[in-house]
C-alpha cells in the first residue's frame, strides 16, 4: 500500500493546496521583497541588514522543519524552542568547564564537535520522550507537548537559576556567527544543509512517504503494516534534533542561552508551516513551501522594523490574524474541492 501511496504522488494524482500554493508563496515572497526595497530602500536593501537577516531566520526555520514534520504525521509540536533553549544551555555550560585559552585550536575543535554531539543527543532524546508520550501513552500531541516544553523550560531554568549564561569561548561565537567562502553566514549554511536533508527525506525516502500516510490515515497506514509508533518517534526525534542545531545558533548569535529566549518562535513556526502549505490535518506538506513561508516572514518582520510608526507590539497581531486568515482560507478551499 505505501508502493501505490508513493505512485499516486510520483504520477500526480492526488492534488492538494500544498502543492498548488507553492508558486502563490514564491509570487508572494518577491512581491513583498520589492515593495519594502521601494519604500525603504535605503535601509531595507542594505548588505548590513541581508545580513542580519541570513543570520536571524535560520533560528525558527528549522524549528518550522521539525514542526513541520510533527505536522503532517498528524500532530504538533509545541516543546521545539524549549529543546533549543536546553541544548543551548547544556552546550554552553559544557564549553565554559571543558575549553580554556592554553587549549589549542584542535584541542578546542575536538571538544566543540563533542559537544555538538551530546548536545544534538539531548535534542534527540527529548524528541523521543514526545513521541512516547504521544505514541506509546496516547496523550494527545498538543497537550504532551505543552507539558514536555514547560518540562524542558523547567530543567533550564533550575540549570541557569533564572539568569542567562555568559562566558561562552570566543571561538565558539566567531565560528558560529562566521562566514563560508567569505560571504556565506553559518548559520545559513546548516539551514540549507538542514532543507537538503529534509527535502530528501520527505520526498525520496520511504520516511517521507510514511510519514505522510500516517498523516493522512493512521488506520490505513496501521493496515498497511506500518509501525505507527516507530514513525512518531522518528518524527519526533528529528524535530528535536533540528530544534538543538537552533539552539547551537542562537548560543553563538547571542553569546548567552537562558531558558526563555524565542518565547515567539513557537507561534512564528505554527505561522511559517501552516503558511507554507501544510495541511494541520496532517498528510500533506513540502519542505519547499515552508522555506518559501520562512522567507517571507523574515522579509516582513525585517520590513516593519524599517517603519518606527508601527510599534513592534503589532508583530504579534499581525501573526496571529494571518494564522487566522490561512487556516480559513485553506478551510474553504477544502469546501470548494469537495463540491
Amino acid at each position: 500500500m505505501i508502493k501505490q501511496f508513493k505512485q499516486m504522488f510520483a504520477a500526480g494524482n492526488w492534488t492538494h493546496p500544498a502543492r498548488d500554493s507553492v508558486k502563490r508563496q514564491l509570487l508572494l515572497l518577491v512581491v513583498l521583497f520589492v515593495v519594502m526595497s521601494i519604500l525603504r530602500p535605503s535601509l531595507f536593501l542594505t548588505s548590513s541588514n541581508l545580513n542580519a537577516m541570513a543570520y536571524q531566520f535560520p533560528e525558527y526555520g528549522l524549528i518550522a522543519l521539525g514542526v513541520m514534520f510533527a505536522m503532517i504525521a498528524g500532530g504538533i509540536d509545541l516543546s521545539l524552542i524549549g529543546i533549543a533553549n536546553l541544548t543551548a544551555i547544556l552546550m554552553a555550560k559544557l564549553l565554559i568547564s571543558w575549553t580554556g585559552e592554553e587549549m589549542s585550536g584542535i584541542q578546542n575543535a575536538g571538544i566543540f564537535f563533542i559537544c555538538f554531539l551530546l548536545s544534538m543527543a539531548v535534542g534527540a532524546a527529548c524528541g523521543m520522550l514526545n513521541g512516547y508520550l504521544i505514541s506509546g501513552l496516547k496523550i494527545p500531541a498538543m497537550l504532551a507537548t505543552l507539558g514536555s516544553l514547560q518540562l524542558f523550560s523547567g530543567i533550564g531554568m533550575i540549570i541557569t537559576k533564572g539568569k542567562a549564561i555568559t562566558g561562552v569561548p570566543e571561538a565558539y561565537v566567531r565560528m558560529g556567527t562566521g562566514k563560508l567562502f567569505v560571504f556565506l553566514p553559518v548559520p545559513l549554511v546548516i539551514y540549507i544543509g538542514a532543507v537538503f536533508i529534509c527535502h530528501y527525506a520527505m520526498s525520496r525516502s520511504t520516511f517521507g512517504m510514511r510519514l505522510k500516510l500516517m498523516g493522512t490515515s493512521q488506520k490505513a497506514a496501521l493496515f498497511a503494516g506500518q509501525n505507527n509508533k516507530r514513525t512518531t518517534m522518528k518524527s519526533h526525534m528529528a524535530g528535536g534534533m533540528l530544534a538543538s542545531f537552533s539552539g547551537f545558533i542562537m548560543l553563538a548569535r547571542m553569546n548567552s542561552a537562558r531558558p526563555d529566549f524565542g518565547s515567539s518562535y513557537t507561534m512564528q513556526s505554527i505561522l511559517i508551516v501552516v503558511l507554507g502549505g501544510v495541511d494541520p490535518a496532517g498528510g500533506f506538506g513540502t519542505v519547499k513551501g515552508v522555506v518559501l513561508a520562512t522567507l517571507i516572514l523574515q522579509c516582513f518582520s525585517s520590513g516593519l522594523n524599517m517603519f518606527p510608526a508601527i510599534s513592534p507590539y503589532l508583530k504579534q497581531l499581525a501573526w496571529g490574524l494571518t494564522l487566522l486568515a490561512v487556516m480559513i482560507m485553506n478551510f474553504y478551499s477544502r469546501q470548494k474541492k469537495a463540491e
